[in-house]
Protein backbone atom coordinates (compact mmCIF):
# COMPACT_ATOMS: atom_id res chain seq x y z
CA UNK A 1 0.00 0.00 0.00
CA UNK A 2 1.48 3.38 -0.99
CA UNK A 3 1.51 6.42 1.30
CA UNK A 4 -1.61 8.02 -0.15
CA UNK A 5 -3.60 4.79 0.07
CA UNK A 6 -2.48 4.22 3.66
CA UNK A 7 -3.65 7.70 4.67
CA UNK A 8 -6.93 7.23 2.79
CA UNK A 9 -7.47 3.97 4.70
CA UNK A 10 -7.29 5.90 7.98
CA UNK A 11 -10.07 8.17 6.75
CA UNK A 12 -12.57 5.49 5.71
CA UNK A 13 -14.33 5.31 9.08
CA UNK A 14 -14.17 8.68 10.84
CA UNK A 15 -14.96 8.29 14.55
CA UNK A 16 -17.74 10.89 14.63
CA UNK A 17 -18.76 9.86 18.15
CA UNK A 18 -15.65 11.36 19.73
CA UNK A 19 -15.21 14.95 20.89
CA UNK A 20 -12.03 16.86 20.12
CA UNK A 21 -10.60 19.01 22.89
CA UNK A 22 -8.53 21.50 20.90
CA UNK A 23 -5.86 23.21 23.02
CA UNK A 24 -3.82 25.95 21.32
CA UNK A 25 -2.26 29.31 22.13
CA UNK A 26 -3.61 32.12 19.96
CA UNK A 27 -2.53 35.74 19.57
CA UNK A 28 -4.89 38.12 21.45
CA UNK A 29 -6.76 35.18 23.02
CA UNK A 30 -4.06 33.54 25.16
CA UNK A 31 -2.38 35.31 28.06
CA UNK A 32 1.38 35.36 27.46
CA UNK A 33 3.24 33.66 30.32
CA UNK A 34 6.83 34.24 29.24
CA UNK A 35 8.40 37.08 31.20
CA UNK A 36 11.99 36.91 29.98
CA UNK A 37 13.40 40.13 28.57
CA UNK A 38 14.14 38.91 25.06
CA UNK A 39 13.29 40.68 21.83
CA UNK A 40 12.29 37.33 20.31
CA UNK A 41 8.84 37.07 21.83
CA UNK A 42 7.10 33.78 22.52
CA UNK A 43 4.42 35.07 20.19
CA UNK A 44 6.02 33.23 17.24
CA UNK A 45 4.97 30.01 18.99
CA UNK A 46 1.37 31.24 19.10
CA UNK A 47 -1.05 30.97 16.19
CA UNK A 48 -2.66 33.96 14.57
CA UNK A 49 -6.45 33.92 14.62
CA UNK A 50 -6.43 33.14 10.90
CA UNK A 51 -4.06 30.17 11.35
CA UNK A 52 -6.10 28.90 14.27
CA UNK A 53 -9.37 29.20 12.38
CA UNK A 54 -7.87 27.30 9.42
CA UNK A 55 -7.15 24.35 11.69
CA UNK A 56 -10.41 24.56 13.64
CA UNK A 57 -12.49 24.59 10.45
CA UNK A 58 -10.47 21.69 9.02
CA UNK A 59 -11.09 19.56 12.13
CA UNK A 60 -14.82 20.32 12.07
CA UNK A 61 -15.06 19.56 8.35
CA UNK A 62 -14.35 15.93 9.23
CA UNK A 63 -17.53 15.82 11.31
CA UNK A 64 -15.93 16.03 14.74
CA UNK A 65 -17.49 18.02 17.55
CA UNK A 66 -14.81 20.41 18.87
CA UNK A 67 -14.43 22.09 22.25
CA UNK A 68 -11.79 24.85 22.19
CA UNK A 69 -9.32 26.02 24.85
CA UNK A 70 -6.90 28.93 24.43
CA UNK A 71 -5.15 28.36 27.76
CA UNK A 72 -3.76 25.19 29.25
CA UNK A 73 -5.28 25.94 32.67
CA UNK A 74 -8.77 26.26 31.13
CA UNK A 75 -8.41 22.79 29.64
CA UNK A 76 -7.13 21.31 32.90
CA UNK A 77 -10.03 22.82 34.87
CA UNK A 78 -12.48 21.40 32.32
CA UNK A 79 -11.13 17.87 32.74
CA UNK A 80 -11.03 18.15 36.54
CA UNK A 81 -14.66 19.23 36.53
CA UNK A 82 -15.71 16.33 34.31
CA UNK A 83 -13.40 13.53 35.44
CA UNK A 84 -15.99 11.98 37.77
CA UNK A 85 -18.72 11.99 35.15
CA UNK A 86 -19.60 8.37 34.40
CA UNK A 87 -21.02 9.37 31.03
CA UNK A 88 -18.03 11.52 30.03
CA UNK A 89 -17.78 11.56 26.22
CA UNK A 90 -14.98 9.90 24.29
CA UNK A 91 -12.30 12.58 24.04
CA UNK A 92 -9.23 13.08 21.89
CA UNK A 93 -7.02 15.97 22.97
CA UNK A 94 -5.57 17.83 19.99
CA UNK A 95 -2.76 19.61 21.73
CA UNK A 96 -0.76 22.45 20.16
CA UNK A 97 -0.18 24.47 23.36
CA UNK A 98 3.26 25.58 24.54
CA UNK A 99 2.74 28.64 26.71
CA UNK A 100 5.16 29.74 29.41
CA UNK A 101 8.85 29.32 30.11
CA UNK A 102 11.11 26.33 30.53
CA UNK A 103 12.23 23.10 28.96
CA UNK A 104 9.10 21.07 29.76
CA UNK A 105 6.37 23.65 29.10
CA UNK A 106 5.19 21.76 26.00
CA UNK A 107 4.89 18.56 28.04
CA UNK A 108 2.28 19.90 30.47
CA UNK A 109 -0.77 18.76 28.50
CA UNK A 110 0.63 15.36 27.39
CA UNK A 111 1.62 14.61 31.00
CA UNK A 112 -1.79 15.64 32.32
CA UNK A 113 -3.48 13.50 29.65
CA UNK A 114 -1.44 10.48 30.76
CA UNK A 115 -2.71 10.92 34.33
CA UNK A 116 -6.34 10.92 33.15
CA UNK A 117 -5.87 8.31 30.40
CA UNK A 118 -6.85 10.78 27.68
CA UNK A 119 -5.59 10.13 24.14
CA UNK A 120 -3.47 13.10 23.07
CA UNK A 121 -2.07 13.87 19.63
CA UNK A 122 1.68 14.02 19.21
CA UNK A 123 4.28 12.28 21.34
CA UNK A 124 4.05 11.52 25.05
CA UNK A 125 5.31 13.88 27.74
CA UNK A 126 8.82 12.41 27.92
CA UNK A 127 9.45 12.44 24.17
CA UNK A 128 7.91 15.92 23.91
CA UNK A 129 10.30 17.21 26.56
CA UNK A 130 13.27 15.38 25.04
CA UNK A 131 12.36 16.86 21.66
CA UNK A 132 12.81 20.34 23.11
CA UNK A 133 16.38 19.68 24.31
CA UNK A 134 18.36 19.86 21.09
CA UNK A 135 21.64 18.74 22.65
CA UNK A 136 20.22 15.68 24.40
CA UNK A 137 18.40 14.17 21.43
CA UNK A 138 21.34 15.05 19.19
CA UNK A 139 23.63 13.03 21.48
CA UNK A 140 21.24 10.07 21.48
CA UNK A 141 21.03 10.07 17.69
CA UNK A 142 24.81 10.29 17.22
CA UNK A 143 25.31 7.46 19.73
CA UNK A 144 23.06 5.31 17.52
CA UNK A 145 24.92 6.08 14.27
CA UNK A 146 22.23 8.44 13.02
CA UNK A 147 23.54 11.43 11.09
CA UNK A 148 22.93 14.25 13.55
CA UNK A 149 25.05 17.36 13.11
CA UNK A 150 28.13 17.87 15.31
CA UNK A 151 27.07 19.79 18.41
CA UNK A 152 28.51 21.33 21.58
CA UNK A 153 26.80 22.77 24.65
CA UNK A 154 27.67 26.15 26.14
CA UNK A 155 26.54 26.46 29.77
CA UNK A 156 26.74 28.98 32.60
CA UNK A 157 30.10 27.42 33.53
CA UNK A 158 31.38 27.45 29.93
CA UNK A 159 31.71 24.53 27.53
CA UNK A 160 30.21 21.28 28.82
CA UNK A 161 33.03 19.01 30.05
CA UNK A 162 35.50 21.53 28.60
CA UNK A 163 34.80 20.28 25.06
CA UNK A 164 34.61 23.11 22.53
CA UNK A 165 34.48 23.39 18.72
CA UNK A 166 37.66 23.72 16.65
CA UNK A 167 38.88 27.23 15.92
CA UNK A 168 37.61 28.76 12.66
CA UNK A 169 34.83 26.18 12.24
CA UNK A 170 31.63 27.78 10.91
CA UNK A 171 28.94 27.36 13.56
CA UNK A 172 25.36 28.27 14.40
CA UNK A 173 24.22 29.01 17.96
CA UNK A 174 20.67 28.50 19.23
CA UNK A 175 18.91 28.52 22.60
CA UNK A 176 18.81 24.85 23.54
CA UNK A 177 15.08 24.37 24.09
CA UNK A 178 13.27 27.07 22.16
CA UNK A 179 11.33 26.59 18.93
CA UNK A 180 9.84 28.67 16.10
CA UNK A 181 13.36 30.09 15.44
CA UNK A 182 13.44 32.03 18.71
CA UNK A 183 16.98 33.28 19.25
CA UNK A 184 18.02 32.46 15.68
CA UNK A 185 19.34 35.51 13.83
CA UNK A 186 21.78 36.27 11.05
CA UNK A 187 24.37 36.90 13.77
CA UNK A 188 23.84 33.33 15.02
CA UNK A 189 26.18 32.09 12.28
CA UNK A 190 29.87 32.73 13.01
CA UNK A 191 33.38 31.31 12.78
CA UNK A 192 34.57 30.13 16.15
CA UNK A 193 37.28 32.03 18.00
CA UNK A 194 37.81 33.38 21.51
CA UNK A 195 35.78 36.43 20.49
CA UNK A 196 32.71 34.18 20.04
CA UNK A 197 32.29 33.75 23.79
CA UNK A 198 30.68 37.17 24.11
CA UNK A 199 27.95 36.17 21.62
CA UNK A 200 27.32 32.92 23.48
CA UNK A 201 27.19 34.63 26.87
CA UNK A 202 24.73 37.19 25.54
CA UNK A 203 22.47 34.48 24.13
CA UNK A 204 22.69 32.50 27.38
CA UNK A 205 21.76 35.54 29.47
CA UNK A 206 18.96 36.64 27.15
CA UNK A 207 17.15 33.30 27.16
CA UNK A 208 18.34 32.09 30.57
CA UNK A 209 19.29 28.65 29.26
CA UNK A 210 22.18 26.70 27.79
CA UNK A 211 23.15 27.36 24.18
CA UNK A 212 23.58 24.58 21.64
CA UNK A 213 26.32 25.26 19.11
CA UNK A 214 26.23 23.20 15.92
CA UNK A 215 28.46 22.91 12.91
CA UNK A 216 26.80 25.07 10.27
CA UNK A 217 25.94 23.22 7.07
CA UNK A 218 25.67 25.39 3.98
CA UNK A 219 23.19 24.23 1.36
CA UNK A 220 19.65 22.84 1.44
CA UNK A 221 17.25 22.73 4.37
CA UNK A 222 14.74 19.88 4.18
CA UNK A 223 11.83 19.02 6.47
CA UNK A 224 10.60 15.42 6.54
CA UNK A 225 7.05 14.94 7.91
CA UNK A 226 6.04 11.63 9.49
CA UNK A 227 2.76 9.89 10.25
CA UNK A 228 3.44 7.32 12.97
CA UNK A 229 1.21 4.32 13.56
CA UNK A 230 2.68 0.91 14.37
CA UNK A 231 5.61 1.97 12.18
CA UNK A 232 6.70 5.42 10.99
CA UNK A 233 5.36 6.42 7.58
CA UNK A 234 7.65 9.06 6.12
CA UNK A 235 6.03 11.50 3.73
CA UNK A 236 7.70 13.41 0.91
CA UNK A 237 10.81 15.36 2.06
CA UNK A 238 10.15 19.07 1.62
CA UNK A 239 12.83 21.63 0.76
CA UNK A 240 12.60 25.15 2.15
CA UNK A 241 12.92 27.77 -0.60
CA UNK A 242 13.82 31.43 -0.19
CA UNK A 243 13.35 33.70 -3.18
CA UNK A 244 12.28 30.56 -5.10
CA UNK A 245 15.67 28.91 -4.57
CA UNK A 246 15.92 25.61 -2.63
CA UNK A 247 19.69 26.00 -2.28
CA UNK A 248 19.80 28.29 0.73
CA UNK A 249 23.62 28.41 0.85
CA UNK A 250 24.18 30.34 4.11
CA UNK A 251 20.55 31.43 4.56
CA UNK A 252 18.54 30.15 7.53
CA UNK A 253 15.02 30.52 8.89
CA UNK A 254 15.64 33.34 11.33
CA UNK A 255 13.13 34.57 13.90
CA UNK A 256 12.14 37.43 11.61
CA UNK A 257 11.70 35.12 8.62
CA UNK A 258 9.67 32.63 10.66
CA UNK A 259 7.44 35.47 11.82
CA UNK A 260 6.87 36.83 8.31
CA UNK A 261 6.65 33.38 6.64
CA UNK A 262 8.54 34.74 3.62
CA UNK A 263 9.67 31.32 2.49
CA UNK A 264 8.08 28.52 0.50
CA UNK A 265 8.33 24.77 -0.10
CA UNK A 266 9.35 22.40 -2.90
CA UNK A 267 9.44 18.61 -3.26
CA UNK A 268 13.04 17.64 -2.56
CA UNK A 269 12.79 14.39 -4.56
CA UNK A 270 12.52 16.50 -7.72
CA UNK A 271 15.89 18.03 -6.80
CA UNK A 272 17.74 14.88 -5.74
CA UNK A 273 15.78 11.61 -5.62
CA UNK A 274 18.72 9.55 -4.35
CA UNK A 275 19.34 11.73 -1.31
CA UNK A 276 15.59 12.13 -0.75
CA UNK A 277 15.32 8.36 -0.31
CA UNK A 278 18.23 8.41 2.15
CA UNK A 279 16.51 11.13 4.20
CA UNK A 280 13.42 8.93 4.39
CA UNK A 281 15.48 6.05 5.78
CA UNK A 282 17.21 8.32 8.28
CA UNK A 283 13.90 9.83 9.42
CA UNK A 284 12.50 6.34 10.07
CA UNK A 285 15.55 5.45 12.17
CA UNK A 286 15.20 8.73 14.07
CA UNK A 287 11.51 8.24 14.88
CA UNK A 288 12.15 4.68 16.09
CA UNK A 289 15.24 5.62 18.08
CA UNK A 290 13.52 8.45 19.94
CA UNK A 291 10.09 6.80 20.21
CA UNK A 292 8.15 9.54 18.42
CA UNK A 293 4.39 8.99 18.32
CA UNK A 294 1.40 9.82 16.05
CA UNK A 295 3.11 12.45 13.92
CA UNK A 296 6.31 14.46 13.84
CA UNK A 297 9.01 15.98 11.67
CA UNK A 298 12.75 15.57 11.19
CA UNK A 299 14.78 18.47 9.76
CA UNK A 300 18.02 18.18 7.78
CA UNK A 301 20.68 20.40 6.24
CA UNK A 302 22.39 19.02 3.12
CA UNK A 303 25.72 20.28 1.81
CA UNK A 304 26.99 20.61 -1.76
CA UNK A 305 28.48 17.11 -1.66
CA UNK A 306 25.19 15.50 -0.69
CA UNK A 307 26.12 14.93 2.95
CA UNK A 308 23.02 15.25 5.13
CA UNK A 309 22.75 16.06 8.83
CA UNK A 310 19.80 16.17 11.22
CA UNK A 311 19.59 19.59 12.84
CA UNK A 312 16.18 19.52 14.56
CA UNK A 313 13.19 17.33 15.31
CA UNK A 314 9.62 18.30 16.16
CA UNK A 315 7.18 16.18 18.14
CA UNK A 316 4.26 18.56 17.44
CA UNK A 317 5.18 20.25 14.12
CA UNK A 318 3.13 23.05 12.61
CA UNK A 319 0.05 21.98 10.66
CA UNK A 320 -1.08 25.39 9.43
CA UNK A 321 -1.69 26.04 5.73
CA UNK A 322 1.89 27.29 5.42
CA UNK A 323 3.67 24.13 6.57
CA UNK A 324 5.48 21.09 5.23
CA UNK A 325 2.52 18.89 6.20
CA UNK A 326 0.03 21.00 4.25
CA UNK A 327 2.39 21.08 1.25
CA UNK A 328 2.83 17.29 1.22
CA UNK A 329 -0.87 16.53 1.56
CA UNK A 330 -1.63 18.86 -1.32
CA UNK A 331 1.07 17.16 -3.41
CA UNK A 332 -0.64 13.82 -2.70
CA UNK A 333 -3.97 15.33 -3.84
CA UNK A 334 -5.37 14.99 -0.34
CA UNK A 335 -7.40 17.69 1.38
CA UNK A 336 -6.13 19.94 4.14
CA UNK A 337 -8.73 18.53 6.55
CA UNK A 338 -7.29 15.04 5.97
CA UNK A 339 -4.17 15.97 7.96
CA UNK A 340 -6.23 16.36 11.12
CA UNK A 341 -8.48 13.34 10.61
CA UNK A 342 -5.43 11.18 9.98
CA UNK A 343 -3.73 12.26 13.22
CA UNK A 344 -6.93 12.06 15.28
CA UNK A 345 -7.81 8.56 14.04
CA UNK A 346 -4.28 7.29 14.71
CA UNK A 347 -4.38 8.74 18.22
CA UNK A 348 -7.85 7.44 19.06
CA UNK A 349 -7.46 3.91 17.75
CA UNK A 350 -4.01 3.47 19.31
CA UNK A 351 -5.63 4.30 22.65
CA UNK A 352 -8.29 1.65 22.00
CA UNK A 353 -5.62 -0.96 21.28
CA UNK A 354 -3.70 -0.32 24.47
Amino acid sequence: MDKREYIKSLLTNISADIEILFVANVVNKTEIKDFRKTKDSIITEYFTEDEYNQMLIAIRQNGYNVNVFFNEDEFIKFILNHSNNATMPKYVVFNLARNGTGLCKKSLIPSFCDVYNLPSTGSNAYITCLGRHKFHYNAILRQNNISAVKSWLYTKQGWLNGIEPPNNMKLIAKPTYESASRGVRDSSIFEYSTDSIRLLNNLYNEFEQDVIVQEFIQGYEVQVPLIIGNDPLVLEPVAITINNSPNLAEKIITYDLAFSEEYSFAAYSSINKTISDKLIDEAIKTAKCLGMENYGRVDFRIDANGNYYITDISTHPYLIGHSAFAFVFKEMELEYKDIFACIIELTYHKQLVF
